[in-house]
């Protein structure tokens, strides 16, 4: 499990206040990049984003959050923020 998840799971991190992400509607996407094609760009360019399930592996994603947790906490003194 990476760092993130076992945050949020134990609640370090609050999840957000109710309402503050209202949805009006369910955008469904595609799966995996190989399925964006010419429908999927034009829903892109209807909806203002476009849903790609499975783009990433679960080790990819969690690679990448825990690169930036590690950056959060300070590891990295070179590190000033993102520019």
């Amino acid at each position: 499990m990476s760092e993130a998840s076992t945050l949020f799971r134990r609640q370090l991190i609050p999840p957000p206040p109710p309402g503050l992400y209202p949805g009006e509607r369910t955008i469904g996407g595609v799966r995996g990049y190989d399925a964006v094609g010419e429908a999927a760009l034009a829903r892109f360019e209807e909806d203002g984003c476009l849903v790609v399930h499975d783009a990433f592996t679960p080790a990819e994603v969690a690679g990448v959050v825990d690169g930036l947790l590690d950056l959060i906490s300070g590891s990295n003194p070179e590190f000033k923020g993102p520019e």
